[in-house]
C-alpha cells in the first residue's frame, strides 16, 4: 500500500472523486463486497490524499477479514486527518481485534481527547482497559462515560462487575441497581446483582434496592433464593418495619397486635417473595413467624375478613411448606391443629364448605395434600398458587412416582434405611433454580473451573453421557442438563419420592436429554453402560461402604473419563459429631417432633457448636436438618485418606471446586503451592479447618495406564 507524501500532488477534480466513492458506497451497501475493495483500492491510488476513502477502504476491508489491509487504511486516513476522532475510533477497532491491545488503548484516549463529551469513546475505552487488566483505569473511563451519559446500563453493569471484583461489593452493588433502575430486567445486571449478594452482608437500610431484588426474583430461575437470602434478610432487617417488630417478644402480643403487625408486613412483599420461594434462614424473624402463626390458630374463628390477613397467611403457609413444617409445636398448637382439623371435616360432611382462613392456618401446620378432601376445596379457587403448590404440585408427585423405570429390588440393609429416610423426607425441596449459567461445552466448563485433566474422547466432549449418582430431588441433575443441553443424562436416587418431586421440577422447566431412575449405586453395573462423566455429590459418605460404591462408579468411567466426587470432611464437622453423640446419648431415632424438639433445644443454646448449626441454612428445613444431624449413616474423610482411595481405585486428582478456594491456598503458599498435589491441601485444611465445612468436592480422572 502506497504511503502518504504531500497534499500538494492532488490534481483531481473533486466531481472525478464524488462519483467514484458514491459507487463503492453503493457496491459495498449491496454486499458486493470483493467488488467495492477493489474499485476503494484503485481509488485510494488514484486519490491518494482523501482520507475518506482511505476510512472506507478500512471499512470494507474490515468486513473481509483483512485486517493488515484495513489497519494501514485506517493509519492512512489518520495521517491526512489527525484531528478527526472518528479515525482513530475506527483504528482502535481493528487493532483490538488484531490483538494490537496496547495501540488500541492509545487510540481511543486520543479519541477522548479530541472529543472530552464523547461518552462512547469513554465506554468504549473502559472495555479495552477491562480486557487489558487495567482496572482502575478502566473504573475511571467507565465513570467519565457514566457522568456524560448516565442512560447507559451496560456501562453501570461493566463498572458494577470491576467494583466487585476489587472486593468493593457495596459499590459494585450500587452499580447493578442503576443499571437496572437505567434498564429493568436487564438480564446481565440482574446475574451480576444474584452472584454478589451471594458474598454480602448489608449494614445499613437501602429501601431503593428492593424493587430490583424482586425483578431478581420474578426473573424465574436467575439465582437460587437460598442463596442470596442471607444477604436479602440482612438487608430486611434495617427496615424500620422489621425493627420495631424484632424488638417486641411475639409470645406476649394479643391478636390485634398481631393483626397490626401483618398490615404492617403487607409493605413489605419483598420479604413475602422470598417467603415463597424458600425458608428463612434467619431465627429472629423465625420467632416473629412461629407467635403469629399460633395467635392466628388459636383466634381462627375470629380472624377478620382482610385482604392482607389473606395475603400473609397464604404466604406463611407456603413457608411452613418449603421448610416441612420445621418451627416448633407446643403442646397447646398440636391440640388446636387438630380441634381445626376435626372442625373442618365436621362442616365437609355436614356439606359446608371452611374458611379460607381455617384452611390456611391448618396449612402452616400440616401438608394440606395430605388431606383426602383437599383437592375438592372450593375456597381455595381465588389462591391458584396455594391450590397449585401445597395440593396439585404434591399430589401430580405421587402419579409420577409410579412411572419412574427402576433398577430392581433395593436390598443392602443401610440403602434400604436411607431410602426410608429419603422418602419420608425428599432433600431438599426447592422452588426456584439458579440455571442462568451459560451452555458451556464440557472442556470450557472444566477449565473454568480450575481443572487439570488429560484429553478427553471426541464423543465426551461434544455429547457427553453423564451420570448423577444419588440425585436426590434433581437440582444438581437439571443444573448438569442445562449447562451441557448437548448431553445425555441419567440420574439415580433411591428414593422414589425424590425422583417425582425432580420429574416434575424438569417437565416444569421443559428439560430433555434427562432421565431419572430409581437404583442403588451399589447395582449400577447392571446398566451395563459405561459414561464420560460421572457425578456424585453428597452421597458415598452415607453408604454402608463408601470404598465398595465408589469402586462400583469407577468401573463405569468410560476411557477417559471424568469423576466429581463430594465427601464430608473430618475437621470440618468436629460440631456435627459432637451434636450427633448428643443425640445418640439422649436415644433419639429422628422422627419429625423428636426433630422439630431437638432444633428447639438447639436454638436457646449459648454453646458455640450448637450456635454454629444455626448459621448453616440446613438448620432451617426439616429435611436438611435431619440430613445434616439425624441421618441413619454418616463416614466422613481426612485428604490423607482421599489420597488413599484414588490410589486404590487408580484415580487422578484434577482439583478442588470450587475455584476460588484455589486463591485461598495460593495466599497461604504465597503463590508457590501445586494446587493439584492433596499433600499441600492437608496441611491448608490443618491450619483451616472450616474450608470444607460443605464438603470435598473435587474432580477425579482414571489414571492414563488404566485407559
Amino acid at each position: 500500500m502506497n504511503s502518504v507524501a504531500s497534499k500538494n500532488n492532488l490534481t483531481l477534480d473533486n466531481e472525478s472523486w464524488r462519483v467514484a466513492y458514491r459507487e463503492i458506497v453503493e457496491q459495498y451497501q449491496s454486499g458486493q463486497m470483493p467488488t467495492a475493495f477493489d474499485k476503494a483500492l484503485r481509488a485510494t491510488e488514484k486519490f491518494p490524499f482523501s482520507p475518506d476513502l482511505w476510512r472506507l477502504l478500512g471499512s470494507i476491508s474490515q468486513d473481509l477479514n483483512r485486517a493488515e489491509v484495513t489497519i494501514a487504511a485506517f493509519r492512512q486516513a489518520l495521517a491526512l486527518s489527525d484531528d478527526d476522532p472518528v479515525n482513530h475510533s475506527n483504528l482502535a477497532i481493528a487493532l483490538h481485534q488484531d490483538g494490537q491491545m496496547a495501540e488500541a488503548i492509545l487510540s481511543l484516549r486520543r479519541v477522548t481527547e479530541l472529543d472530552p463529551s464523547d461518552a462512547d469513546a469513554h465506554y468504549n475505552l473502559g472495555v479495552l482497559l477491562k480486557e487489558a487488566g487495567r482496572f482502575k483505569e478502566a473504573i475511571e473511563s467507565y465513570r467519565k462515560a457514566l457522568n456524560l451519559n448516565p442512560e447507559v446500563a451496560e456501562a453501570f453493569n461493566n463498572l458494577g462487575i470491576l467494583l466487585c471484583e476489587q472486593g468493593r461489593l457495596g459499590e459494585g452493588i450500587d452499580a447493578y441497581k442503576m443499571a437496572l433502575s437505567v434498564k429493568p430486567n436487564y438480564w446481565a445486571a440482574l446475574l451480576n446483582l444474584g452472584t454478589e449478594l451471594q458474598k454480602v452482608h448489608f449494614a445499613s437500610e437501602d429501601r431503593s434496592l428492593y424493587p430490583c431484588l424482586q425483578d431478581l426474583f420474578n426473573a424465574a430461575n436467575m439465582v437460587a433464593p437460598p442463596d442470596v437470602a442471607p444477604a436479602i434478610l440482612s438487608l430486611l432487617k434495617h427496615d424500620p418495619i422489621l425493627i420495631a417488630m424484632l424488638r417486641e417478644p411475639s409470645e406476649q402480643l394479643d391478636l390485634q397486635t398481631h393483626l397490626e403487625r401483618i398490615s404492617k408486613l403487607d409493605q413489605l412483599p419483598l420479604l413475602q417473595k422470598l417467603m415463597r420461594l424458600c425458608p428463612l434462614p434467619d431465627l429472629e424473624l423465625e420467632g416473629i413467624f412461629t407467635g403469629t402463626r399460633s395467635a392466628l390458630l388459636e383466634h381462627v374463628s375470629a380472624l377478620a375478613d382482610a385482604p392482607f390477613l389473606e395475603s400473609f397467611q397464604a404466604t406463611l403457609s407456603l413457608q411452613c411448606f418449603l421448610n416441612e413444617y420445621v418451627y416448633f409445636e407446643t403442646e397447646r398448637d398440636s391440640e388446636n391443629v387438630a380441634s381445626l382439623k376435626r372442625h373442618i371435616e365436621r362442616n365437609l360432611a355436614a356439606g359446608k364448605e371452611p374458611e379460607v382462613a381455617e384452611v390456611l392456618c391448618l396449612g402452616s401446620f400440616r401438608p394440606l395434600h395430605r388431606f383426602r378432601w383437599s383437592e375438592d376445596l372450593s375456597c381455595l379457587k381465588k389462591l391458584p398458587e396455594i391450590r397449585e403448590r401445597l395440593i396439585a404440585q404434591p399430589l401430580t408427585e405421587q402419579r409420577l412416582a409410579r412411572k419412574i423405570r427402576t433398577l430392581g429390588p433395593i436390598s443392602n440393609d443401610v440403602s434400604i434405611k436411607v431410602k426410608r429416610q429419603y422418602e419420608e423426607n425428599p432433600y431438599p425441596r426447592w422452588a426456584q433454580l439458579g440455571i442462568c449459567q451459560p451452555k458451556l461445552p464440557v472442556d470450557d466448563y472444566l477449565k473454568g473451573q480450575g481443572i487439570r485433566h488429560h484429553s478427553l474422547r471426541d464423543q465426551a466432549l461434544d455429547s457427553p453421557r453423564i451420570l448423577v449418582a444419588g440425585c436426590g430431588t434433581g437440582q444438581h441433575a437439571l443444573q448438569v442438563a442445562l449447562r451441557h443441553p448437548e448431553s445425555q443424562v441419567l440420574a439415580v436416587d433411591l428414593s422414589r419420592t425424590s425422583l417425582s418431586y425432580a420429574q416434575r421440577q424438569a417437565n416444569r422447566l421443559g428439560v430433555t436429554g434427562l432421565e431419572f431412575m430409581q437404583g442403588d449405586i451399589l447395582d449400577l453395573a447392571k446398566l451395563g453402560e459405561h459414561f464420560d462423566i460421572i457425578e456424585s455429590i453428597g452421597v458415598l459418605h452415607h453408604m454402608d461402604d463408601p470404598s465398595l460404591g465408589w469402586a462400583v462408579l469407577t468401573e463405569l468411567l468410560g476411557p477417559s473419563g471424568l469423576m466429581k466426587i463430594g465427601l464430608y470432611s473430618e475437621l470440618a464437622r468436629k460440631d456435627i459429631v459432637t451434636i450427633r453423640e448428643e443425640i445418640a446419648a439422649l436415644g433419639l431415632q429422628g422422627c419429625e417432633a423428636e426433630i422439630r424438639a431437638f432444633r428447639h433445644q438447639i436454638a436457646q443454646s449459648t454453646k458455640s457448636h450448637h450456635k454454629q448449626l444455626t448459621l448453616s441454612k440446613d438448620f432451617f428445613s426439616l429435611s436438611e436438618l435431619r440430613d445434616a444431624i439425624f441421618h441413619i449413616q454418616e463416614h466422613r474423610f481426612t485428604i490423607p485418606q482421599l489420597v488413599q482411595c484414588l490410589e486404590n481405585l487408580k484415580l487422578q486428582f484434577c482439583g478442588f471446586t470450587p475455584s476460588e478456594l484455589n486463591h485461598e491456598l495460593d495466599l497461604y503458599y504465597n503463590g508457590q503451592a501445586d494446587r493439584h498435589n492433596l499433600n499441600a491441601w492437608h496441611q491448608f485444611e490443618v491450619d483451616h479447618p472450616d474450608t470444607f465445612r460443605g464438603m470435598y468436592q473435587f474432580w477425579c480422572q482414571k489414571a492414563a495406564s488404566t485407559q
